[in-house]
Protein backbone atom coordinates (compact mmCIF):
# COMPACT_ATOMS: atom_id res chain seq x y z
CA UNK A 1 0.00 0.00 0.00
CA UNK A 2 1.28 3.21 -1.03
CA UNK A 3 0.27 6.69 1.45
CA UNK A 4 0.53 10.17 0.17
CA UNK A 5 -0.36 13.28 2.07
CA UNK A 6 -0.50 16.48 -0.02
CA UNK A 7 -1.41 19.98 0.15
CA UNK A 8 -3.14 21.92 -2.21
CA UNK A 9 -2.14 25.55 -3.13
CA UNK A 10 -4.77 27.31 -1.26
CA UNK A 11 -7.04 24.34 -0.63
CA UNK A 12 -6.92 21.78 1.81
CA UNK A 13 -5.00 18.53 2.80
CA UNK A 14 -5.50 15.53 1.04
CA UNK A 15 -4.66 11.90 2.30
CA UNK A 16 -4.65 8.80 -0.33
CA UNK A 17 -3.81 5.19 0.46
CA UNK A 18 -3.49 3.24 -2.74
CA UNK A 19 -3.15 -0.02 -3.77
CA UNK A 20 -2.07 -0.98 -7.25
CA UNK A 21 -2.32 -4.20 -9.70
CA UNK A 22 -0.44 -3.83 -12.90
CA UNK A 23 -1.24 -0.32 -14.56
CA UNK A 24 -5.24 -0.24 -12.48
CA UNK A 25 -6.26 0.85 -9.39
CA UNK A 26 -7.25 -2.04 -6.88
CA UNK A 27 -7.97 -0.21 -3.94
CA UNK A 28 -8.03 3.95 -2.76
CA UNK A 29 -9.25 5.27 0.52
CA UNK A 30 -9.49 9.44 -0.10
CA UNK A 31 -9.18 11.33 3.33
CA UNK A 32 -8.45 14.88 4.16
CA UNK A 33 -9.75 18.18 5.37
CA UNK A 34 -11.33 19.15 2.34
CA UNK A 35 -15.29 19.40 1.91
CA UNK A 36 -17.50 16.69 -0.24
CA UNK A 37 -21.42 17.25 -0.71
CA UNK A 38 -23.24 14.97 0.02
CA UNK A 39 -20.35 13.33 1.82
CA UNK A 40 -21.50 9.71 1.24
CA UNK A 41 -19.97 10.83 -2.62
CA UNK A 42 -16.72 9.96 -1.45
CA UNK A 43 -17.46 6.27 -1.28
CA UNK A 44 -19.06 6.01 -4.44
CA UNK A 45 -15.43 8.19 -5.78
CA UNK A 46 -13.83 5.22 -3.97
CA UNK A 47 -15.39 2.01 -5.50
CA UNK A 48 -15.99 3.59 -8.97
CA UNK A 49 -11.68 4.62 -8.94
CA UNK A 50 -11.30 0.40 -8.67
CA UNK A 51 -10.40 -0.52 -12.10
CA UNK A 52 -9.19 2.53 -13.08
CA UNK A 53 -5.80 2.75 -15.62
CA UNK A 54 -3.02 4.77 -14.01
CA UNK A 55 -3.62 7.58 -15.74
CA UNK A 56 -4.28 11.31 -14.69
CA UNK A 57 -6.87 11.72 -17.54
CA UNK A 58 -8.79 8.68 -16.53
CA UNK A 59 -9.24 8.96 -13.15
CA UNK A 60 -10.37 12.59 -13.24
CA UNK A 61 -12.62 11.51 -15.82
CA UNK A 62 -14.09 9.11 -13.15
CA UNK A 63 -13.87 11.64 -10.34
CA UNK A 64 -15.99 14.43 -12.42
CA UNK A 65 -18.74 11.35 -13.71
CA UNK A 66 -19.45 10.34 -9.92
CA UNK A 67 -19.76 14.26 -9.04
CA UNK A 68 -22.30 14.71 -12.07
CA UNK A 69 -23.95 11.02 -11.33
CA UNK A 70 -24.51 12.05 -7.21
CA UNK A 71 -24.71 16.03 -7.79
CA UNK A 72 -21.43 15.98 -5.46
CA UNK A 73 -19.41 18.86 -5.09
CA UNK A 74 -15.85 19.25 -3.73
CA UNK A 75 -14.46 22.00 -1.81
CA UNK A 76 -11.30 23.28 -1.13
CA UNK A 77 -10.50 20.44 -4.10
CA UNK A 78 -11.48 20.35 -8.03
CA UNK A 79 -11.10 16.72 -9.46
CA UNK A 80 -8.13 17.45 -11.32
CA UNK A 81 -5.99 18.26 -8.03
CA UNK A 82 -7.37 15.02 -6.78
CA UNK A 83 -6.33 12.72 -9.84
CA UNK A 84 -2.96 14.25 -9.22
CA UNK A 85 -2.72 13.53 -5.70
CA UNK A 86 -3.62 10.36 -6.29
CA UNK A 87 -0.86 10.16 -9.49
CA UNK A 88 1.72 11.67 -7.32
CA UNK A 89 1.06 8.72 -4.81
CA UNK A 90 1.21 6.13 -7.02
CA UNK A 91 5.00 7.71 -8.07
CA UNK A 92 6.02 8.31 -4.91
CA UNK A 93 5.80 11.67 -4.94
Amino acid sequence: MKKGEYKIPGGKLVRIEIETKGHEIESIKITGDFFLHPESTIEQIELQLVGTPLRKKDIERQIKDVLKQFDGELLGVNPGQLSECIMSTVQGN
